[in-house]
Order: structure tokens, then sequence, then C-alpha cells
């Protein structure tokens, strides 16, 4: 069974054959698309994807399922997520330092 989630979802069409998805995001009150991916024309095991949100503009995965794409893609926005929330710990330790006089 398919997770649902509150705040994201996927969109996916065929057009001619090649998949094209978008994963949107409700942060606040608008839908934002945060990520998107094309199945090659060439290789269909091969999907390139585009995100403002990781700063990617054009990278590929390979992957057997468009739903195996859709899996590794929202693990690297998790992945990203953490590591900005471990920077901002760190900024925060560092900006509470105390001079030891």
């Amino acid at each position: 069974m398919n997770k649902t989630f509150e705040n994201r979802h996927w969109e996916i069409e065929d057009y001619n054959g090649m998949l094209v998805g978008t994963l949107h995001f409700t942060q606040h009150y608008e839908d934002e698309v945060i990520l998107a991916f094309q199945q090659d024309k060439d290789d269909e095991e091969t999907f390139w994807y585009y995100s403002n949100l990781l700063q990617v503009e054009h990278d590929c995965i390979f992957a057997e399922t468009p739903d195996e794409v859709m899996e590794e893609l929202e693990s690297k926005i998790i992945e990203y997520i953490e590591d900005e929330i471990c920077s901002l710990e760190d900024m925060r330790e560092k900006f509470n330092e105390e001079r030891i006089l």
C-alpha cells in the first residue's frame, strides 16, 4: 500500500511513452513544485531531474521503475533537510559561544 502524505504529493504524466513527474510540497499555504524529473527518451531506466530546493539543475539517477525514482528523490530531499538542520544547529552553537577570558 502506498503512503499518502498531508503536505506532499507526486503528479506523474506520460508524454508519448516518456514519464514526467513533479513533486509538490505545501510548506506554508501554497502548493509548490520542489522537484521534477523526466524519463530519458532513449533509456527508460535513466531519469533526469532538477530542483531549486536541492540546487540541482540537471542531474540523473538510474532506476528500473518510477516508484524507485520517486523514493530515491524523496530520500535526497529528506537528506538535504537533515543537513540543513545540522548546519543551522552548528550556526546557533557558534553564535552563542562565549569567549573565555
